[in-house]
């Protein structure tokens, strides 16, 4: 019985983890898309002179 509340236990942390880090990855490609944006903005102004 304890065995299968720890594995009951260990499946619940994991979802857990799994969804926040699906929230952070939301998040962090959002960042990262407006990140790469304006870096490849500034490089081509950069190229223009």
């Amino acid at each position: 019985m304890a065995a299968c509340a720890w594995n009951l236990r260990k499946w619940l942390v994991i979802a857990t983890i799994f969804l926040f880090w699906q929230k952070l990855g939301l998040f962090f490609v959002k960042y990262l898309r407006f990140f790469a944006g304006y870096w490849i903005q500034s490089s081509f102004v950069d190229l223009d002179g």
